[in-house]
């Protein structure tokens, strides 16, 4: 959509249009009627003014606790010009198939299963137990992981064993005007603008590799598509090995208040 449309629908020049969506003038409550309006989001007016309400600065956090959160959270990350999100749970839906999007629910909201334009650059940090989770079916999680393998929309990574723990799930986006560390949990989404990740988030992803995430996911394959076989075949009294993670992961200390700046992200990935 053009500069244009807001303009003439919010009555104030193009550039200050330009200025609000690189953070230079704070949108007003009274904007977010009209706006949602225009880009068809209705469902997210009064979410938008209780956040504009409740930030005393456009830099303060907050947390979205309306109906419609992760939808809100899947947004900002669609219109992000860098992403990095960590996952320690579940695969965020826009790397979900749609069995894994319907066996998992609607955690993150939107369409199941239907990909969301990516950021040009976008990196995914799986925690190597979201892998060999046995809570869907090794059917499901053979076809997910294949599409892992598969898909070459953002770079994958994955943490050996499990990352530290309470570390994860996190978000980090590079938006226009700042960048944001938003922090997903079934029961809301709290956004820190301008703020700082928790101390581990890059050093997690430097411990990874290209060639050891993709054998890692390789071996998941393998594990899952073994336990599809035993379901099938009759019982014989002997059991394959258990899934269960690599050894050797990350430290699992509790997480201090330790944060590192967020403008210093981009330097430390791989570009």
């Amino acid at each position: 959509m053009l500069p244009c449309q807001p303009a003439g629908v919010l009555c104030v020049p193009e550039e200050d249009i330009e200025a609000m969506e690189a953070g230079h003038i704070p949108f007003t409550p009274s904007d977010v009627g009209p706006l949602c309006r225009l880009y068809k989001c209705d469902d997210d007016a009064d979410a938008l003014r209780g956040l504009l309400g409740a930030a005393r600065y456009w830099a303060d956090d907050v947390t979205d606790t309306a109906p419609g959160h992760h939808r809100r959270l899947t947004g900002c990350a669609r219109q992000a010009e860098e992403m990095l999100w960590l996952a320690a749970d579940r695969l965020p839906p826009f790397v979900q198939t749609p069995a894994y999007a319907a066996a998992a629910g609607s955690q993150y909201g939107g369409l199941p299963g239907v990909p969301l334009p990516l950021p040009a650059r976008s990196r995914l940090l799986l925690d190597e137990h979201v892998l060999l989770t046995e809570d869907f079916s090794p059917e499901v999680m053979v076809s997910q992981l294949k599409h892992l393998l598969g898909q070459k929309a953002c770079e994958v990574r994955v943490v050996p064993g499990r990352v530290q723990r309470g570390l994860g799930p996190v978000v980090v986006l590079r938006m226009a005007a700042a960048h944001v560390l938003a922090v997903p949990s079934p029961h809301g989404v709290g956004y820190r603008p301008d703020g700082q990740p928790p101390r581990g988030v890059v050093d997690a992803w430097n411990s990874t590799t290209p060639g050891a995430s993709q054998y890692l996911l390789q071996r998941a394959v393998q594990q899952h598509a073994r336990r599809q076989g035993a379901a099938a075949a009759p019982e014989t009294g002997h059991p394959g090995p258990p899934l269960g993670p690599s050894s050797g992961g990350m430290d699992t200390a509790e997480v201090s208040d330790g944060r590192r700046s967020l403008p210093n992200l981009s330097p430390h990935l791989p570009q």
